[in-house]
């Protein structure tokens, strides 16, 4: 797999999150060393802090 690039995490820059190429759409995700949510956005290649969705799993 080609790596497209990577996107750093805009609470904690040192932690990147690698994006491979064909990768599309949106993510979030907790920041492996403060915790807080992030959502990638694979299209535009960035990232932005956001709050916690609550009830977002249930039902899955």
């Amino acid at each position: 797999m080609k790596v497209r690039g990577n996107i750093p995490y805009p609470c904690c820059p040192k932690e990147k999150n690698v994006v491979y190429e064909g990768a599309k759409g949106k993510n979030s995700s907790k920041c492996p060393r403060c915790g807080r949510f992030i959502l990638f956005d694979y299209d535009q290649m960035t990232a932005a802090v956001i709050g916690q969705v609550k009830g977002a799993t249930k039902g899955i």
